[in-house]
């Protein structure tokens, strides 16, 4: 008999025992040498979850970087003409730095996420898993609620939301 052809099984005792591969039904559903147990539902509704929450990141990161670069021409255009108090130029200054800071704390929000959907993958299945996913990607996307009294800029939920 060949090696594609068999399994092994094991007895209660841990002994092996070699049993050949079902041919299934009217040869349909024929076992197989290599199989894996899957679950179409909960990886399409995992994939649906995560895109959804990097799409959302990727649109906040894009208006954010978008709003660092109209800062700094901003800040070039108007410069010259705040000869008086400098308060506009140091304010659009200020904003830039906090700009940074918010992406920075967007990443460390998805390093977060990543290892917090690594843990639930490990501990949790069925419909626990997939509504822990969905409260880490809810997190994620509302983002820390310090981030906008700190820096002034919202860390990612309501102009996200917004823009989807």
């Amino acid at each position: 008999m060949g090696v594609f052809s068999n399994r092994l099984e094991y007895d209660d005792l841990g002994n092996p025992k070699e049993i050949e591969l079902d041919n299934g039904w009217f040869t349909a559903f024929k076992e197989k040498y290599y199989r894996w147990d899957w679950n179409f539902g909960t990886i399409a509704i995992t994939l649906a979850i995560t895109a959804f929450t990097m799409l959302t990141i990727t649109i906040k990161l894009a208006k954010l970087f978008f709003e660092l670069t109209f800062n700094y021409v901003l800040a070039i255009i108007l410069a010259p003409s705040d000869i008086h108090s400098g308060q506009k130029t140091k304010q659009i200054l200020q904003s830039i730095p906090n700009t940074f800071l918010v992406t920075i704390m967007i990443f460390l929000s998805m390093k977060i996420y990543l290892i917090g959907t690594e843990f639930i993958t490990d501990k949790l299945d069925g419909v626990a898993y997939l509504i822990a996913l969905f409260a880490f990607s809810l997190a994620v996307i509302d983002g820390p609620n310090i981030v906008e009294p700190l820096f002034g800029i919202d860390a990612v939920l309501k102009s996200s939301w917004g823009a989807v």
